[in-house]
């Protein structure tokens, strides 16, 4: 046993025998929305959410899961996680439940980074989510950092920084001076 303390859990399952959980203080929202609504940017699984871009990380993708559907029916369910001003959404097969519950967490395997550990819940077997971990497999996109690592990859690498409408200023170093229009 790894800690013992009262909490309050999100309880979802992936369409396998498998129950997930996690803290109801990092879920900012539950939604449900059309799977039409699925676009992609840079490679990646996203929606218009709220205003901005939203990536949606897929609990079976991350996880080790005997369920890979890839028809999604009519709707998704999101977990959305909001950090700052940052959201992602995490797609899960179905919201089972909200508990408060004694959690008494046993370790999981060191390389299971996604996991914080495992506990029983409502009498089954329940694996508790890394949320903080699972929105870096989201980070991957952002549309703040896409912006940036475009302008990295047409400077020449180096630090991303953000490009000049001076048009007087001499490049410098391996940085290639980005080419702007006028409307």
């Amino acid at each position: 046993k790894h800690n013992s303390e009262s909490s309050s859990l999100l309880v979802v399952d992936q369409g396998d025998e498998r129950r997930f959980a996690m803290p109801i203080s990092m879920v900012s929202r539950l939604e449900t929305v059309p799977s039409t609504a699925i676009e992609s940017a840079d490679g990646k699984e996203v929606i218009q959410y709220r205003g901005t871009i939203m990536p949606l990380v897929r609990l079976s993708r991350v996880i080790d899961s005997s369920v890979r559907s890839s028809d999604d029916g009519d709707t998704l369910q999101i977990v959305v996680h909001t950090d700052g001003d940052r959201s992602y959404g995490l797609v899960v097969n179905r919201i089972v439940d909200a508990v408060e519950t004694v959690l008494e967490l046993h370790e999981t395997k060191p390389e299971s980074h996604n996991l914080l550990g495992t506990t029983i819940i409502n009498e089954r077997i329940t694996d508790v989510l890394n949320l903080a971990n699972l929105a870096r497999h989201a980070s991957r996109y952002s549309p703040r950092h896409a912006k940036r690592d475009s302008i990295r990859e047409s400077t020449g690498g180096g630090r991303a920084s953000a490009p000049s409408l001076d048009r007087k200023q001499k490049p410098t170093g391996r940085r290639r001076r980005l080419q702007t229009t006028a409307p």
